[in-house]
């Protein structure tokens, strides 16, 4: 074979590539697609990303950009990227073309937010969603959400009753509601009994030591002032007596938040295990 023939042959050969590179992705596109939902279902997230990348950019006229930047975003999601996910959430948007597909794409945006607890960035995203599309359902059901995974059960039941599908949630975040305990009166038990706070939320320990401790302190200050050492009441009283008695006020709130937030996690856990509906 001679220079001048091969490299015709060459120079076709390659112009065939570049004309015709769907058929060297490694299998037609709608076969290339398929690939690419099966690693997504078999939890292959990693590869289905390559696959609908690759899908991306041999599809020519993008008709299944859509769904592809979709389906990157919620394997991004699925891996714990949420940044990558809503940006790629974001890129699917540009080529929704129908009403329902803009709004299911908009709400899989919106619940990645949730779950990367950007809550101020989530409910804007909501108010922008209820006036593009009207509908204050789905807002606030997804706003329920929102304030629950951010530890606000009050503000949550509120949202998920006005909602029609989130009145199971409501109903059972207002028995937690009523089962937390009351931080005003925790507090008000500690200024007048130090101590009383803690063992009211299961500290007993805490709150004997701290009964004792501030106990000891107040007896010393007063005997100091008593027997006219003015001096060392004061700085009994302040260095040691005011510090334990104010620890046990900040002590009791703190143990009775941290009962608060328990209640909620473990109806969040059994959400996320048991509930039904549609989650984060």
């Amino acid at each position: 074979m001679n220079k001048s023939l091969f490299a015709e042959i060459s120079i076709f050969v390659f112009l065939f590539i570049i004309g015709h590179g769907n058929l060297f992705a490694g299998q037609p596109l709608k076969s290339q697609l398929a690939f690419a939902d099966s690693l997504f279902k078999s939890g292959n997230y990693y590869q289905a990303i390559t696959e609908y990348k690759r899908y991306l950019f041999f599809d020519e006229d993008s008709s299944a950009a859509g769904y592809c930047f979709s389906q990157i975003a919620e394997s991004y999601k699925a891996g714990g990227f949420y940044e990558k996910a809503e940006n790629n959430f974001r890129e699917a948007m540009k080529f929704e073309k129908s009403i329902n597909a803009q709004k299911t794409t908009e709400v899989d945006l919106i619940r990645t937010m949730i779950l990367s607890r950007k809550t101020n960035c989530a409910l804007n995203e909501l108010d922008t969603f209820e006036n593009k599309f009207g509908d204050s359902l789905i807002a606030d059901y997804w706003r329920g959400w929102t304030y629950l995974l951010n530890n606000q059960p009050e503000l949550a039941s509120f949202y998920f009753n006005e909602s029609l599908a989130g009145k199971e949630i409501s109903e059972r975040l207002n028995k937690i509601i009523s089962d937390e305990y009351p931080l005003f009166n925790i507090k008000l038990m500690s200024y007048i009994l130090p101590g009383s706070g803690q063992i009211y939320t299961g500290h007993y320990f805490s709150g004997a030591v701290s009964f004792a401790w501030n106990a000891l302190f107040g007896y010393m200050t007063v005997k100091a002032f008593q027997d006219r050492r003015i001096v060392e009441g004061l700085l009994i009283g302040d260095l040691l007596w005011l510090r334990f008695y104010k620890g046990n006020i900040q002590n009791a709130e703190r143990f009775a938040k941290e009962k608060n937030i328990k209640l909620v996690n473990q109806l969040i856990e059994n959400l996320q295990n048991n509930y039904k509906g549609k989650k984060p």
